[in-house]
């Protein structure tokens, strides 16, 4: 497995999900991209203007190593995605002919938000050939499938935690917070005997052996 696309609905999605997974997977070589749908200019309260967290999202993916060219960034409306259906399908399948992932990472299937729902419908259609792994945001999963643990050091997870602290426009959201984003980690970590882990759902998985 060597190439590896990130799916964000919105910034700070990806971090979220999957950061300290993406800094581990960076600094083994492996290439990464990543994909935002929006910069969600409607939901960026002032002071901040609109498009604050398109800068939030570039400071906080070079914090994980992402080259800044594998980073994507796109401009539908948060909250509409639904309606977009159709445009997000054909886009993913850009992306797939252009970057041809063998594992790709999105919301998991039991994400109550409707921008991940989406995401998520058509990546399962457009990534029939790739691993599809779902990650969690415990405060949108009303169950969540822990199939897949991805164990991480602490030099991953503090570069998650770096990383969100850059999303200062949404630092009244209280997951952000450093020491919550650790706790969260060391007891994914604590199911499998391991210090700090990230987990997954599994959508589908290809094993190349």
């Amino acid at each position: 497995m060597q190439r590896v696309l990130v799916l964000a609905p919105h910034p700070e999605d990806g971090e979220t999900g999957c950061g300290a997974t993406m800094a581990k997977y960076l600094r083994a070589g492996k290439d990464v991209f990543y994909v935002a749908f929006t910069v969600a200019e409607k939901s960026t309260p002032p002071p901040f203007r609109p498009d604050e967290q398109k800068y939030e999202l570039a400071r906080a993916t070079a914090i994980l190593g992402l080259p800044e060219e594998n980073v994507l960034v796109n401009h539908w409306e948060v909250r509409t995605f639904p309606e977009h259906r159709q445009e997000i399908l054909d886009y993913l399948l850009e992306l797939r002919r252009e970057i041809k992932p063998d594992l790709v990472f999105c919301h998991s299937r039991d994400d109550c938000h409707q921008d991940h729902q989406t995401i998520t419908a058509e990546a399962i259609r457009a990534f029939k050939l790739s691993s599809l792994l779902g990650y969690e945001l415990p405060w949108n999963n009303f169950r969540f499938r822990s199939d897949y643990f991805s164990l991480v050091d602490a030099e991953a997870v503090e570069k998650k935690v770096q990383a969100l602290a850059c999303y200062e426009s949404r630092n009244f959201r209280p997951y952000l917070a450093g020491d919550k984003i650790r706790a969260w980690l060391m007891m994914r970590g604590l199911q499998v005997e391991a210090e700090y882990a990230e987990c997954f759902e599994v959508i589908r998985w290809f094993d190349p052996l």
